[in-house]
């Protein structure tokens, strides 16, 4: 005897497990996810205390665990490697992605003492496979082969794979704990953060720009918000320029250091100056240096120098994290501009900044919530910039 604890999308299994044997889920989730939820373990669905969030709101933090389709599609062929000699046909990734894209979790209504209706591999994928191509025949049922391969699939593989029907986006992730936690394990097991090597912790040329993101991620990306650290800069801890980053940089590697590091320099002549000189680091695969996104609003912006005033693509040589806020939102007396300054030898290019870029900042910062008449489109480029950059090293 013991107590079970499930994984399910709606009331379809995911995962499993019994007593001391499971695995810890909680990355899934927020506690803002913690709540009543039903356990569909039992004959008729039991409420107790778990964890529920819908797939939509996951599939970023999925990713973020390392779980993309190019990574799935490597758990497939191992899986597919070790168990090839019994398939007559080998059935692509390519076409399996296409199969399970077609699979609406919702519909499928089995109940839990009816193993074959809930299985990842319900009998409706198997009837798209069509004439038996995909199995090794015999006396066993048609989808026995392909249910051994994929049953094998990681949890967290299997819902990213889910996740490609958008019908499913909307299905609640359940993983209720309340009677595993009573009875075996204790509630805290339950209650833990991410684990400091699943976050990454960003490292920025100055105060500012850690500000600035902390502050769009928790108002633009606040569903995996969590997984994104930063130096204190309450504290003072905090880095003034390139030279400082590129130093922290060359400790960090020859420490050989254990946590996912992120360097995020600016998209200007200095920035760009120094994170050519980090790359050649010969980086370990836990820390990446990266640079803000060029954006193509940049490439006309006023500028003003030695030469007078003039439109200039400013990507690569003034661009730093204000640029990438709303220049237009509120009252202001002058027009954004650039200024150029000193001149950088090592890329033969000028330097430049934006006049009064702190004022930028701070109406950024004074917003207490998410503003409709304000711009953020720039600020969400650089976004995703950071989080395609984590989520190719937790998958690499």
């Amino acid at each position: 005897m013991g107590t079970m604890i499930h994984l399910t999308l709606g009331c379809f299994q995911i995962d499993w497990g019994k007593n001391f044997g499971f695995q810890n889920h909680c990355a899934l989730f927020q506690k803002s996810d913690l709540g009543t939820v039903p356990d569909y373990g039992y004959d008729e669905p039991l409420m107790m205390e778990g964890y529920s969030r819908s797939l939509r709101e996951t599939v970023g933090r999925l990713e973020l665990l390392g779980y993309t389709l190019e990574a799935v599609k490597q758990e497939y062929k191992v899986a597919q490697d070790e168990w090839g000699e019994v398939f007559k046909r080998p059935l692509s990734f390519k076409k399996l992605h296409e199969l399970i894209k077609t699979v609406n979790i919702g519909a499928i209504t089995g109940k839990w003492s009816d193993s074959s209706e809930n299985k990842f591999v319900p009998k409706e994928i198997i009837d798209k496979l069509g004439h038996h191509e995909y199995i090794s025949g015999g006396s066993r049922p048609d989808y026995w082969d392909l249910e051994i391969l994929l049953e094998g699939f990681s949890p967290y593989a299997k819902l990213r794979l889910l996740a490609e029907n958008p019908k499913n986006l909307d299905l609640p992730i359940i993983w209720p704990f309340g009677e595993l936690a009573e009875n075996w394990v204790g509630r805290e097991e339950f209650l833990a953060e991410l684990d400091q090597q699943q976050k990454f912790l960003i490292i920025t040329e100055g105060s500012s720009d850690t500000k600035i993101i902390q502050t769009a991620l928790s108002s633009h990306r606040k569903e995996y918000a969590d997984f994104f650290q930063f130096i204190d800069v309450e504290k003072g801890h905090h880095f003034d320029g390139t030279e400082s980053l590129y130093k922290f940089c060359k400790r960090l590697v020859s420490i050989g250091i254990l946590n996912r590091v992120v360097f995020l320099y600016d998209n200007d002549a200095a920035g760009i100056s120094r994170y050519e000189d980090t790359k050649k680091l010969s980086l370990p695969k836990n820390i990446v240096a990266t640079k803000l996104p060029d954006v193509s609003a940049f490439k006309k912006f006023d500028t003003i120098g030695p030469s007078g005033e003039r439109k200039e693509d400013i990507n690569g040589k003034a661009a730093s994290i204000e640029c990438y806020l709303d220049l237009f939102h509120g009252k202001r007396k002058n027009k954004p501009r650039i200024r150029w300054s000193s001149y950088i030898d090592s890329i033969d290019q000028y330097q430049g900044a934006l006049e009064d870029k702190t004022s930028y900042t701070k109406h950024f910062l004074s917003l207490k919530h998410k503003d409709s008449s304000y711009d953020y489109s720039k600020i969400e480029i650089l976004l995703d910039h950071l989080y395609n950059v984590c989520v190719q090293m937790a998958s690499a």
